[in-house]
């Protein structure tokens, strides 16, 4: 707690003092702060050194792999964090049977997940062979995801930071061996099976931080067939939408490896994975939202204050990341993974633009969810994922990598600001966006 205490600035230390949630929030932001960094720096690191030494056509298969299970995600995780997050706030008295019954679907749903990969790419013969036994490895990995269950009980008590140490330990042992085998000219198949390893490593993290600092255990957690009714009734809208938010994130990358080739996959797929802006807008409003879940609760008027002011710091800090990012695309793309992804750097121009929407609609997200609305966080990217693959068809085959770039950005347009103009409880949220750009209300 010092230590994360010591990074804030004296005033706003003087700001908070006595005021517990806010105190609880700000250092929870900096513990998922603090992950995110070490994350983008390895990532930056070593996984721009990964890519270099796999060369575009290597790295686009292991993408094509990891982007095809992503299609399949959803029945894993079932749309259940934030349900599960909003019910241990409400119903603390419970949290055994919520995370238990919890963790038997996440297992059900990871299991069920490769049973379907399984079926379909030996019924459609996807790819090569190298790259079915690669989707059937990192498949494997979601089994061991369902301790993903228990991020969602520090997350609902804002204390993230053992959650963070569990992914950075291994991320840090994983990013050790990859190295190592870099260095020993490993081939492939070794970075597909460290994927699968570092979500193990995570699961055993979380279980041993959990029995250490919960003051509980998992084995007190039940299962609860109530609980069950109850969670996939809340949950099915976003099982839904977390099937559209699959298709939409992903779609892009299975279309160019199947309609163009692998190489191209791997010049995309580099430019993608340096789109990580959005977890700025994703560690906050984790971060708030189980205290909006409480103040809507107590006062209405407070609670759309709280929103707005959310919605005018994040519209003003995506728009930084867009032009920043535009005007130095082509320097980061030749430091990090140099002339043999040069086609990289327009690529990642365009999607830095999708930040200021991306931004608005996590925000969004999390609304539709504390006003129990998850019937239209489906339709809205359940309408994104569909202009997507509309404009990947009619783009790709004219435009190449280019024009699938693109299709994402238009999507995640009517996805996250058009769509809310169809529904009379979230127009008022795009008025919000507007008065955002009030510069002066940011300053204050």
């Amino acid at each position: 707690m010092k230590i994360i205490k010591s990074i804030l600035p004296s005033f706003i230390i003087e700001k908070i003092e006595g005021r517990d949630n806010l105190k609880n929030i700000l250092f929870n932001i900096n513990w998922l702060t603090f992950e995110k960094m070490i994350t983008m720096l390895l990532g930056l690191l070593v996984g721009a050194w990964v890519a270099r030494y796999l060369g575009p056509e290597d790295y686009g298969k292991y993408n094509y792999a990891v982007s095809f299970v992503a299609l399949f995600t959803f029945i894993s995780t079932l749309g259940l964090e934030q349900i599960v997050v909003r019910n241990i706030v409400e119903y603390p008295e419970d949290k055994n049977k919520l995370l238990g019954t919890t963790f038997f679907l996440r297992l059900i749903g990871s299991i069920l997940l490769n049973i379907i990969v399984l079926i379909i790419i030996t019924i459609f013969n996807i790819k090569t062979e190298q790259i079915r036994i690669f989707i059937m490895i990192i498949s494997i990995g979601y089994i061991f995801k369902s301790f993903d269950t228990i991020k969602y009980w520090f997350r609902s008590q804002i204390k993230s930071k053992y959650s963070v140490l569990a992914s950075t330990i291994s991320l840090i042992m994983i990013s050790l061996l990859k190295i190592f085998f870099i260095l020993n000219k490993a081939s492939v198949s070794i970075f597909v099976w460290l994927s699968t390893i570092n979500i193990l490593l995570i699961g055993t993290m979380l279980v041993i931080f959990y029995q250490l600092y919960s003051r509980n255990s998992i084995l007190k957690w039940r299962l609860d067939f109530e609980w069950i009714v109850e969670l996939l009734k809340d949950s099915w809208p976003l099982i839904l939408s977390g099937a559209a938010v699959a298709v939409h994130m992903r779609i892009d990358q299975v279309m160019i490896g199947s309609m163009i080739n692998d190489e191209s996959l791997g010049i995309y797929s580099a430019a993608v994975k340096l789109k990580q802006w959005g977890f700025l807008a994703v560690i906050i409003t984790n971060s708030v939202f189980p205290t909006l879940v409480k103040t809507r609760k107590k006062n209405m008027k407070l609670y759309y204050n709280r929103l707005q002011k959310l919605f005018d710091i994040m519209i003003w800090l995506g728009l930084f990341i867009s032009i920043s990012v535009t005007v130095m695309s082509g320097y980061i793309i030749n430091i990090l993974y140099g002339p043999s992804y040069s086609g990289a750097a327009l690529i990642l121009s365009i999607h830095s633009w999708i930040a200021n929407f991306n931004y608005f609609g996590i925000i969004t997200s999390k609304y539709l969810i504390a006003e129990n609305l998850t019937k239209i966080s489906f339709y809205r990217t359940f309408l994104g994922a569909i202009t997507n693959i509309i404009l990947n068809f009619l783009l790709i085959p004219y435009y190449g990598i280019v024009g699938a770039s693109i299709a994402t950005l238009i999507s995640v347009f009517v996805q996250d600001w058009m769509s809310n103009l169809f529904f009379r409880k979230t127009r008022k949220l795009n008025f919000m966006y507007f008065k955002s750009f009030n510069f002066l209300r940011l300053i204050k």
